[in-house]
């Protein structure tokens, strides 16, 4: 497991030493705040864009974050790095394993960091953060490790380009799931409840434990999906 979490904290630093990252989030967290400036055109209703426009926005950043893992591997595996590295004592599985952990950490982080600063600003505009919507942002923040796994796989044996863009549409897709009460395989949807913090609709600990197992369920299933099928590829 050495080697798996050395690639994560390398994929980890590098991705975390690009200034940009930060000024996204620094540009995100500035268009929650504007959201009060539309009170009088939202009738009032400016609490209820700001949280579409947190929510959102961060559903954004963690789709964009692990998107970028479909340019990482495919670059790595073109270069040759992938090869040196797999000639090592380092199992296919355990690059992959390390890959998938590496970004879902820069994922949380980065989702985290927006949403602490979109609750923050909520409580200076509107009091008090409901607990609802602590909840639902967490439900955000866990829902990069299935989206994260989706795109290992398909950056496993695509182009930058293809992996990208086919990753983004399973991505869309995935929140349109909806079926057998939330179970359902790959179902990003669980992860989607802006209607209830804005309502301050319960979301029962029940549900929050859902959302987790399905999520590291989704993200095993599709590891050893992407691990079979990785091992069976011939590196040049």
């Amino acid at each position: 497991m050495d080697e798996t979490f050395a690639i994560a904290s390398s994929l980890w630093k590098r991705l975390l030493s690009v200034k940009v990252v930060y000024f996204l989030a620094i540009c995100a967290v500035t268009l929650i705040a504007i959201t009060n400036m539309y009170d009088i055109l939202m009738i009032g209703e400016s609490r209820a864009l700001m949280i579409d426009t947190g929510m959102m926005l961060v559903t954004i950043a963690a789709m964009l974050t692990v998107i970028s893992l479909a340019f990482d591997i495919p670059k790595e595996l073109q270069s040759g790095i992938a090869s040196v590295l797999l000639a090592k004592p380092l199992g296919r599985t355990h690059y992959l394993l390390g890959k998938l952990i590496g970004i879902s950490w820069v994922a949380i982080f980065i989702t985290t960091l927006i949403s602490i600063g979109f609750v923050m600003i909520y409580s200076v505009s509107h009091g008090t953060p409901p607990k609802e919507l602590v909840k639902a942002l967490f439900l955000v923040v866990i829902s990069v490790i299935p989206m994260a796994s989706v795109v290992l796989f398909f950056s496993s044996f695509l182009n930058e380009a293809v992996a990208a863009t086919i990753s983004t549409v399973f991505i869309w897709v995935g929140y349109m799931f909806g079926a057998l009460n939330g179970m359902t395989f790959y179902d990003l949807s669980i992860f989607n409840m802006g209607a209830e913090a804005y309502y301050s609709y319960e979301i029962p600990p029940s549900y929050l434990i859902k959302g987790v197992v399905s999520a590291l369920l989704s993200a095993i299933t599709m590891i050893c999906i992407t691990s079979f099928i990785f091992n069976k590829r011939d590196l040049q």
